[in-house]
């Protein structure tokens, strides 16, 4: 079975989905916070449920970003390998 593909775009793409990471994790931090300031004025049952519902969701953000921040370390060692693949054939050791 041959794999074809651009190391340097697993690597490009490893890399965007790292910075969407990031953005992801600031933007819950931002919220967590606003969220919080929010309470000190906001004392009713509907400001529970907002939270509630708040938390639902970043707990599926945070499954998220742990899950890509996997997927970052498997696209780049798949790069790598890809490449080393790559390397081996274009030095003629390596036959499809």
């Amino acid at each position: 079975m041959s794999v074809y593909s651009d190391p340097e775009r697993l690597r490009e793409f490893a890399s965007q989905l790292k910075a969407y990471n990031e953005f992801v994790e600031a933007m819950m931090a931002s919220v967590r916070e606003a969220t919080k300031r929010l309470g000190e004025t906001w004392r009713d049952p509907q400001f529970e449920e907002f939270e509630t519902v708040l938390g639902r969701t970043r707990n599926l953000l945070v499954n998220f970003t742990i899950d890509t921040r996997q997927t970052v370390e498997m696209l780049k060692r798949d790069a790598q390998a890809l490449e080393e693949t790559q390397n081996v054939r274009l030095q003629g050791g390596g036959r499809s």
